[in-house]
């Protein structure tokens, strides 16, 4: 049973539904850091801006406002204004989600010192900004440590960092998650022939390619989002691991 709205519940109407995501997500917006090591610190304290916050504000806002428009649409019935009015709402709001999805994809590319979705007081020109602009500190929601270390004045860093920067780092990702692949491809193969070897037994060989074969299966599972491709990688290393059986049980036989 739902609820029955309250003289006391805020008004999410219109422009108003801004003025609500704004005190629902203020907290995330504005935060002072300090230094983990303030004896050294140069600068003491300063500020931080999430504007992947303030893109969840957007969305809630563009959400607070297609939920009054399907309500309007489902009392009032169909009507050119009405209509136009939830189309653009809708796809404003599906923009927003891939501006969003880009902004989390971006992260994950980016170290923290190099997310250019944060306007940190750690990078020396977003200090500078932010000393400028920020002049009250009630408007810092909250307090966090910063474990990072903080740029001097002589370092001008770009937004982002470089495209050398960026290019390096995401071939030294690639290079690394490649030598991580092949390092777990490795241990699959080798690690069951030495143990058939060393232990070459009917039990052994058979116990262990039921146990890897279904540990190989999960994982393809969990990274491969191919189902085709998980059930031919799973059937190829089982067919490896039944070649190794059957050397052993020619050896056992012989």
């Amino acid at each position: 049973m739902s609820r029955r709205r309250s003289s006391s519940d805020p008004d999410l109407t219109g422009d108003k539904a801004h003025v609500w995501a704004l005190k629902h997500h203020r907290r995330g917006l504005i935060q002072r850091v300090l230094p983990a090591d303030q004896r050294h610190a140069k600068r003491k304290s300063g500020y931080r801006i999430n504007l992947a916050e303030l893109q969840r504000m957007r969305l809630r806002a563009l959400q607070i406002q297609l939920v009054d428009d399907v309500v309007n649409l489902c009392s009032n019935g169909y009507s050119h204004d009405n209509n136009r009015e939830w189309e653009d709402h809708l796809e404003a709001y599906t923009k927003a989600i891939q501006d969003y999805t880009y902004m989390q994809q971006t992260a994950t590319r980016h170290s923290r010192d190099r997310d250019p979705f944060l306007i940190t007081t750690e990078r020396w020109v977003d200090h500078y900004i932010l000393d400028h602009f920020v002049q009250a500190p009630h408007l810092a929601s909250q307090d966090v440590f910063s474990s990072e270390e903080w740029e001097p004045e002589s370092v001008s860093s770009p937004i982002g960092g470089t495209r050398h920067e960026t290019n390096q780092a995401t071939a030294q990702r690639a290079f690394l998650d490649r030598l991580g692949l092949a390092i777990v491809g490795a241990l699959f193969l080798v690690g069951p022939m030495w143990l058939m070897v060393l232990h070459n037994t009917m039990w052994t060989s058979l116990v262990s390619t039921s146990v890897l074969v279904f540990v190989f299966g999960f994982l393809a599972a969990v990274y491969l989002a191919d189902k085709e491709k998980v059930l031919a990688s799973t059937a190829a290393y089982a067919a490896v691991l039944v070649v190794f059986v059957g050397l052993g049980v020619e050896r056992e036989s012989a």
